[in-house]
């Protein structure tokens, strides 16, 4: 056992050695490399070298260098959290057990000694979040090592959420005694320039085919000649990825797709490629030879910072590219079949109920050239205008008594039309237990839910309640700078549809909030007492919001405030 058993990248190995030998150890340290190259072996090993009980030495190109004994009871401890999969599988089903309270507020560590922390990403975002981070600054301020030399903590992904990259640049900024941070990263480019340059960066390259074949043929004696040279070709130079690559899968998959590409031959206009395509996508799986893509899309006002010059294709292009590639970016969730079916519905509404307002003000407006004045609601309008029709002794004649009454059969078609899909929005909230939880909030109707839910699918792109109100534009704008916060009026970003059923919804619970005692409407009355009723409907909207993201993402049911 020890770093004689590590393969490939040798050179970056006895580089930590002798930051070991010297007495040199980083305090911060960032191993990057392709997935498969050995990070996190890598990392495991380093731990293993600076706290092993019992070291012992090996041959290096400089001489001797110090080496683990893999026996010791450090050594031993350290490598039970060798199968990294198993290890977070095991942690997150430990949180899964837990209350439904307890397990919002706890995040995935691995702990296999007491003085090393293993951090991987926390489902279901997959980034290393807030309460890990801070877990770590606890550990590495508070807790001294008890059993090892240093404590060792080992992040084994750099994709981290906005808030952890900026508590861990603390760390680096001040680092404790007597303690390592270990960074994996396949993508240097996720993590913050400000947290590369407080790390010394160690980079595992991509090992040679020829030496990839040679450890073939030692650790995988199965594989004989042209397969052993194809998985040594195919595995990118990750020692990993060729000890684990399913070489049969492989090659069914890349039979299959030459199938496809040889049935685009027959077709000049290769209608025949897109439809072989699109019916093997639906029943088998090509994800070597014609990987799935997963489509993103991005706000265009995201994009548009990023394109250089003038606008062309190429620069559109570009822009694009660079946009994706920022770690922070956020993406526009994509709909479901379902879910634009019930947009659509609502989009289709939303429009004859504006053909019926434009219609009423016509009408309202033309009887106003006449002398005659109707009350603005629709349902006066429709009331009274059989009852003018039928006067006789009013100033419209016979002409422009057949114009206004084929304008009110148009308004009675469209009440009816409007009506029809109002049914339908009600078949779909009583069939949709989601839609059913989220009516069940006050000032949130079968309207509202049903397009909510279809707006936001599961909730999971978005990071907590505050977020998917920001983004229906309910929470204020900013214009601070200095260091000096300026909040404005909200931003009205987003869907206005949403928006506007938010906060009509909120006008109801408004109105009839003096009239009750519980928390809710007590909160509700002091809003409207201080800042007036406008911008307390838009503070119940922005509480509603937030309450449908958690009822939606946690999958939880609505408690009434007592």
């Amino acid at each position: 056992m020890g770093f004689q058993e590590f393969l490939g990248n040798q050179t970056t190995a006895d580089r930590l050695r002798e930051s070991v030998q010297h007495n040199r150890i980083p305090q911060a340290l960032i191993l990057a490399g392709p997935r498969g190259s050995g990070k996190y072996t890598l990392a495991l090993m380093f731990a293993r070298l600076i706290n092993c009980l019992n070291p012992t030495k090996s041959d290096g190109p400089s001489g001797r260098l110090p080496d683990y004994c893999g026996v010791c009871r450090n050594c031993e401890r350290i490598s039970q959290a060798a199968d990294l999969d198993a290890s977070s599988a095991s942690a997150l089903s430990a949180r899964e057990d837990l209350r439904e309270v307890d397990k919002r507020e706890t995040r995935i560590l691995i702990q296999p000694h007491p003085d090393v922390l293993i951090i991987p990403p926390d489902p279901p975002q997959n980034l290393i979040k807030i309460g890990q981070v801070r877990q770590v600054i606890h550990n590495a301020y508070y807790r001294q090592p008890v059993e090892a030399r240093r404590s060792i903590f080992i992040f084994t992904s750099s994709a981290f959420m906005k808030e952890a990259a900026n508590s861990l640049l603390k760390v680096l900024e001040e680092p404790p005694p007597n303690c390592t941070l270990i960074l994996l990263s396949e993508n240097l480019a996720e993590m913050l320039p400000t947290i590369r340059s407080r790390a010394m960066l160690f980079r595992l390259g991509a090992v040679p085919v020829e030496t990839l074949e040679q450890l073939l043929a030692t650790r995988r004696p199965e594989l004989k000649g042209p397969r052993r040279s194809l998985v040594a070709r195919v595995s990118d130079g990750a020692v990993g990825r060729a000890l684990a690559f399913d070489v049969e899968s492989y090659l069914a998959s890349r039979q299959d797709a030459l199938i496809i590409l040889k049935s685009a031959l027959r077709d000049p206009d290769f209608s025949t490629l897109f439809r072989a395509t699109e019916t093997y996508r639906g029943g088998a799986d090509v994800a070597i030879c014609i990987p799935t893509v997963t489509a993103r899309l991005i706000a265009p006002q995201f994009v548009k910072p990023y394109v250089k010059s003038n606008k062309n294709d190429a620069n559109d292009a570009e822009a694009i590219c660079e946009a994706v590639s920022r770690p922070h970016m956020r993406f526009v969730p994509a709909k479901s079949v379902e879910q634009q079916d019930i947009q659509a519905l609502h989009r289709v509404r939303s429009r004859l109920v504006s053909s019926r307002t434009g219609l009423a003000n016509q009408i309202r407006g033309l009887l106003a050239e006449y002398g005659i004045v109707l009350p603005q609601h629709v349902s006066q309008l429709r009331r009274g205008l059989p009852l003018i029709l039928e006067e006789a002794t009013n100033e419209l004649t016979a002409f422009s008594r057949r114009l206004f009454a084929s304008l009110y059969d148009e308004l009675l078609s469209l009440e009816e039309k409007i009506g029809a899909l109002d049914e339908q929005i009600e078949s779909v909230f009583q069939a949709s237990e989601p839609c059913q939880r989220v009516g069940a909030v006050e000032g949130i109707g079968p309207l509202t839910a049903t397009a909510l839910v279809a707006a936001m699918s599961d909730g999971k792109a978005f990071k907590n309640g505050r977020q998917f109100a920001a983004w229906l534009g309910l929470v204020p704008r900013q214009h601070s700078s200095g260091g000096k916060a300026r909040l404005l009026g909200i931003s009205k970003r987003g869907d206005t549809y949403l928006r506007t059923l938010l906060i009509h919804g909120a006008r109801s619970v408004v109105s009839r909030a003096s009239r009750k005692t519980d928390r809710r409407s007590v909160w509700i009355t002091d809003k409207q007492r201080r800042l007036g009723t406008s911008k307390a409907c838009v503070a119940v909207a922005n509480k509603n919001a937030r309450i449908v993201w958690a009822l939606i993402a946690r999958e939880e049911s609505y408690r009434r405030a007592a």
